[in-house]
């Protein structure tokens, strides 16, 4: 599911590498937020 959504950024232009997908992945694996839309929205929108 990630890996889709990792690509389809890609595809859409955006500039992310394998180091944000594996920093994405450690955020997880670490539950510094729970697996939800919300949570993962506010984790990366800007301040």
């Amino acid at each position: 599911m990630l890996i889709d959504f990792f690509y389809s950024l890609r595809d859409a232009r955006l500039p992310v590498s394998v180091k944000e997908y594996l920093t994405l992945l450690e955020t997880l694996k670490a539950q510094v937020i729970q697996p939800s839309l919300d949570e993962f929205y506010f984790l990366f929108s800007p301040a």
